[in-house]
């Protein structure tokens, strides 16, 4: 995938314990497949970092995710089994925030249109009612 030198840039990684990894780039996944090695995270820290050859990196992350990644349209942001007052928070985020068609928010497309709106709310609150 060819990165458009100049342009600001979306990056998502999701790192589903030794068996898979997702890298997506604007939405789109940029590589997939299975980790060279097991991330330890007993510790509990990773620790990134972007440069620009050319100029200051104004890189910054809104979130790592790595372990249970949440089934698409789950409403579980948390995948622990049940949709409750936790996934709230992050469901207005993807509702609310500017990447609600990222692929950090599939979780929150409860009617499976493709997109995180207004039509996800009352599938949204039937869960969290359950």
């Amino acid at each position: 995938m060819d990165i458009a030198p100049g342009i600001p840039h979306t990056y998502y990684l999701e790192i589903r314990s030794a068996q898979l990894f997702t890298w997506y780039i604007d939405g789109q996944v940029a590589a997939t497949g299975v980790p060279e090695a097991i991330l330890n995270l007993s510790d509990g820290v990773i620790a990134w970092r972007a440069k620009s050859w050319y100029l200051p990196s104004t890189t910054k992350w809104d979130y790592i995710r790595y372990g249970t990644i949440p089934a698409d349209g789950s409403g579980d942001y948390d995948s622990n089994g049940v949709v409750d007052t936790t996934d709230v928070y992050f469901f207005l985020d993807c509702l609310l925030g500017p990447d609600a068609n990222g692929p950090g928010c599939r979780w929150a497309d409860l009617n499976g249109d493709g997109q995180v709106n207004g039509d996800d709310i009352q599938p949204f609150a039937a869960a969290l009612a359950n």
